[in-house]
């Protein structure tokens, strides 16, 4: 006949063991933190890089429009230009080049003006871990219809 035999009950030793092993994590925040650590800071570096290269683009933008519209409506001549440009434009180290092109007094149909300032993209980020942006330049351009 069939006899059934009961398995040896665990000792509230090895019980407690087990238990105390399943439920202890003590290390394991730590190593969390430190895989997750460096990828937030690397996307917490790139929005701070994109919102400051963003900055001093629109920064050029703006400087290009304004001394463009001055230029057109005859508050500036073209050298005036070229340094008001310069003296506005915030200057972190940045080496910005200012051209100002003026209409061809050959051609009556040419009455445009327009300004073009560029910068280096390595001098507008703070820093360039990858080296992507050896050779890179920002760029604003703006022409306008000069007015009679």
């Amino acid at each position: 006949m069939w006899t059934t035999r009961s398995l040896p009950a665990k000792s509230a030793i090895a019980r407690g063991q087990s238990n105390r092993l399943a439920q202890c994590d003590n290390g394991s925040t730590a190593v969390e933190f430190a895989f997750l650590m460096p990828v937030f800071l690397l996307f917490f570096s790139a929005i701070v890089q994109f919102g400051l290269v963003m900055f001093v683009q629109n920064n050029m933008s703006h400087v290009a429009r304004d001394t463009s519209r001055r230029l057109a409506v005859g508050e500036l001549t073209a050298a005036e230009a070229q340094a008001n440009a310069q003296g506005s434009l915030i200057n972190w180290g940045i080496d910005y080049t200012v051209q100002v092109v003026e209409p061809d007094p050959s051609d009556p149909d040419d009455r445009d003006v327009t300004v073009f300032i560029s910068a280096p993209l390595e001098q507008a980020a703070l820093f360039d871990i990858l080296g992507i942006l050896d050779g890179s330049d920002l760029a604003a351009s703006v022409t306008m219809r000069l007015e009679s």
